[in-house]
């Protein structure tokens, strides 16, 4: 089975092993998160529950270089 390519995996095949930077818009029950390239510029977002495990989860589970969260 071939597995389909979601925004997030073309995203981070893009950046390789750049920086990446994430910013999160917290809330109650669902974060957005924001992963921003510098040097291309791309940005894409995703929600995610706002419990603390998934998003680290998420985050440890993306495969890219992170920088920043803020």
């Amino acid at each position: 089975m071939v597995k389909k390519a979601t925004r997030i995996s073309r995203f981070v095949a893009v950046v390789e092993d750049r920086p990446t930077y994430i910013a999160l818009d917290v809330h109650k029950k669902t974060n957005s998160v924001v992963l921003f390239d510098p040097e291309d510029g791309i940005v894409e977002t995703y929600p995610c529950p706002s419990a603390e495990k998934a998003l680290t989860k998420q985050l440890s589970r993306l495969g890219c270089r992170i920088a920043h969260v803020v």
